[in-house]
C-alpha cells in the first residue's frame, strides 16, 4: 500500500486550470506605536520613533489590523473557525521574498475544560500546490499542525511556551500509538503516486501523501520551521472573559516565501514557493483506532468543493489521504486542483479576482451625535449624516453628549450575504507623548458599554448576532452608544480625555503612585492622552459563515466639546 510522505506536495503548471479563489492578503502595517505585523515571540524596533516593541503573544494583538480571513459555521452557536492573513516584507532575506502570517482560532466549547482523555484532539491541515515541479520532483507539501488536551505551559495569554515538536513517526506522537498524546506538527508530500485510496485502502477518495525520505524528518524537510520558531499553539481556557478568545485554542503560523524554482526537486527547505496555491482544513478528531485516524471537517477554504473528503491517516504508514493536491485522473477522480486557491499579495497591486467578501474602511468608521438613521445608507461620506471622528463630552448649553459610535461594513461580493455581523471597539488609551516615548504602546482597551462586542442585528434563539441581509454594494450598520461620564467612574471619566465635566473641574489625585485627575469627589482616575486617540473596529461573525476582506480598521479620534471644536 503506497502513501504519501509526511511532507506532502502539491505542483502545478502553467497548463492547469484556473483556480476559483484567490485570497488577496493585505500587507501588515500594524497600528500607532505598534507598526509591523503581529509578532508573539521577537523583540521588534519601532519604525516610527525607534522604540522597542516587545511579543505580544494575546491571540487579539492589534497588528492584525486588515487581515484578510473567513469564519465558519456548521450548525453551532458559534462559528468553530476563523482564519486570518497577513504578509509582511520585514525581515525577509534572500532567498526569502517576504512572510505570510497565519492565524487559525478552532472553536470547540467546552472541550478544553475536559480531563485529558476525553480531550477532542484538534488538527489543522495547510496545503500548498507548487507552481512548477521537474519530473520525479515534489508536487506539493501538507502541513499538519496537531494540537490535543490541557498540560503544556501557558502564557498569561494561552501561549504554549514551548513550540511544538515535529514528529514522524505515529507510534511516537499520535494519539492512538502515544502513551502520553502531545502536540506536533509534520509535513508531508505528493511524489505523484498515482494510486487512489480511502481511509481504509484502495478507492477513490483521494491520492496518498508520504512520510519524507531521508533524511526523512520533517525537521530536515522544512528547517526554517524549527530554527524560526515558525508555529505556535494557544490553548485558552473556558475562564478567560476576553472577547472573541473564550473556549478557544489557536494555530498561528509565519511561513516564508520564496522564488518558485522549477528546477528543484524540492524547494521547501527554503520556504513555500510564490504562485503557489492552497487549501486548508481544520478538524476535530473524529475516530480512533490502531491504524487510522479520521478527522471531522469544521471549516475549510476554498468551500468549493461544499463538503471534502475526509482528510485521514494511516498510522501503520505514516501517510495522509486526502484530494486536489494533483491533477485529476482516472485514478484520482477528486484531485481537482481548480478547487485550491490563488494567494495574492495586496502589496503588489488589487487583482480583478480577489475574493469579494465583507470589507470596512477609515470613511466609514466613527461617531454622531444626532439621531441614528435606520437606512446606513444614509450615513457617511457624501450622505446627510456624515460621520465625525469626535468623542464629546459636555457642552456649554446642552451638557453630556450621547456618541454614537458607528462602524459601516460593505458587501464587496457579486451577491446577497447573510453574515451575523459583530465588531469590537477599542481605543489605544495611551500616555501624554506616544510618537516620542519609547514603551508607551497603550492598551488598545474595549470602548466602555461594548466589552462583549456588538451585533448589528440582535440575537435570535441560540445565536450570537442576527442575521444582516446585505446586497452587493450595501452597508451594514453597528452602532452603541458612549455617553461620558455615565460609568463606574461618573464625572472623573471626563478627566480622563482631558474634558471639563458639566458644572465641575478636574482636581489633581494619585493613582498608584502615578499623577492622576478626578472630579467631585469621584474615583482617581489615569489620564490618558487629552488630544486624540486611535479607535480600532474588529470585525467577526461569530456564528455564520463569512468572508472579510478586511477585518479590521482604525481611524483617530479626537476628544473635545462642542464648544472647542466650533
Amino acid at each position: 500500500m503506497k502513501f504519501l510522505p509526511l511532507i506532502a506536495v502539491l505542483c502545478a503548471t502553467s497548463t492547469l486550470a484556473q483556480a476559483q479563489n484567490n485570497m488577496c492578503v493585505p500587507r501588515a502595517l500594524g497600528v500607532p506605536t505598534r507598526d509591523g505585523p503581529p509578532d508573539w515571540l521577537r523583540t521588534r524596533t519601532s519604525k516610527v520613533n525607534g522604540a522597542t516593541l516587545p511579543p505580544n503573544d494575546a491571540l487579539d494583538d492589534p497588528r492584525w489590523l486588515g487581515a484578510t480571513g473567513q469564519t465558519f459555521a456548521l450548525g453551532s452557536a458559534k462559528a468553530p473557525l476563523q482564519a486570518r492573513a497577513l504578509i509582511s516584507t520585514e525581515d525577509a532575506v534572500a532567498p526569502v521574498t517576504k512572510y505570510v502570517y497565519l492565524s487559525f482560532i478552532i472553536d470547540l466549547d467546552a472541550y478544553d475544560t475536559l480531563a485529558a482523555s476525553d480531550v477532542t484532539p484538534r488538527d489543522l491541515f495547510l496545503g500548498f500546490h507548487r507552481p512548477g515541479a521537474p519530473a520525479g520532483g515534489d508536487r506539493g507539501y501538507v502541513f499538519q499542525f496537531h494540537l490535543t488536551g490541557p498540560g503544556a505551559a501557558l502564557s498569561a495569554n494561552g501561549m504554549v511556551t514551548s513550540a511544538p515538536p515535529p514528529c514522524d513517526v505515529y507510534a511516537t506522537c499520535d494519539e492512538d500509538a502515544s502513551t502520553t498524546p502531545h502536540d506536533y506538527w509534520r509535513v508531508f508530500r505528493d511524489t505523484g503516486n498515482t494510486a487512489s485510496y480511502d481511509c481504509s485502502g484502495p478507492a477513490v477518495g483521494g491520492r496518498e501523501l508520504d512520510v519524507p525520505a531521508a533524511p526523512g524528518t520533517s525537521a530536515a524537510a522544512a528547517p526554517w520551521m524549527v530554527s524560526q520558531d515558525a508555529v505556535r499553539y494557544w490553548k485558552v481556557s473556558a475562564g478567560d472573559p476576553s472577547p472573541f478568545t473564550q473556549n478557544r485554542w489557536a494555530v498561528q503560523i509565519r511561513l516564508p516565501m520564496v522564488a518558485a524554482d522549477a528546477t528543484k526537486t524540492s524547494n521547501l527547505a527554503n520556504g513555500i514557493e510564490e504562485g503557489s496555491t492552497f487549501y486548508y482544513e481544520a478538524t476535530g478528531r473524529l475516530a480512533h483506532g490502531p491504524s487510522t485516524g479520521t478527522f471531522a471537517p469544521i471549516g475549510w477554504y476554498p468551500q468549493t468543493p461544499s463538503l471534502r473528503p475526509p482528510v485521514c491517516t494511516h498510522t501503520g504508514f505514516n501517510t495522509l489521504v486526502t484530494a486536489e493536491m494533483s491533477d485529476a485522473t482516472a485514478d484520482c477522480p477528486n484531485c481537482q486542483l481548480t478547487n485550491l486557491a490563488v494567494l495574492s499579495d495586496l502589496g503588489l497591486g488589487t487583482p480583478a479576482t480577489c475574493d469579494g467578501g465583507i470589507d470596512i474602511d477609515i470613511d466609514h468608521i466613527g461617531v454622531l451625535n444626532t439621531a441614528v438613521p435606520t437606512d446606513p445608507e444614509t450615513i457617511g461620506p457624501g450622505t446627510s449624516s456624515p460621520l465625525n471622528t469626535a468623542f464629546l463630552g459636555a457642552t456649554p448649553t446642552s451638557g453630556t453628549v450621547i456618541n454614537h459610535v458607528i462602524a459601516l461594513p460593505v458587501n464587496t461580493a457579486a451577491s446577497t450575504i447573510k453574515p451575523h455581523l459583530q465588531a469590537r471597539f477599542r481605543l489605544a488609551e495611551w500616555g501624554s507623548a506616544p510618537w516620542s516615548v519609547p514603551g508607551d504602546l497603550g492598551q488598545w482597551a474595549d470602548i466602555r458599554g461594548a466589552e462583549s462586542g456588538i451585533c448589528a442585528k440582535p440575537p435570535t434563539g441560540t445565536d450570537i448576532c442576527g442575521e444582516s441581509d446585505m446586497a452587493p454594494g450595501k452597508h451594514a450598520l453597528l452602532t452603541f452608544d458612549w455617553q461620558i461620564g455615565t460609568g463606574p467612574s461618573g464625572a472623573s471619566e471626563y478627566c480622563e480625555f482631558g474634558l471639563t465635566p458639566p458644572g465641575g473641574s478636574c482636581s489633581p489625585c494619585t493613582i498608584g503612585g502615578a499623577a492622576g485627575k478626578q472630579a467631585g469627589g469621584g474615583p482617581c482616575v489615569p489620564v490618558f492622552y487629552q488630544f486624540d486617540q486611535c479607535m480600532l473596529v474588529e470585525l467577526n461573525s461569530p456564528n455564520a459563515p463569512a468572508t472579510f476582506v478586511h477585518q479590521s480598521i482604525w481611524s483617530n479620534m479626537r476628544f473635545g466639546t462642542m464648544s472647542t471644536l466650533a
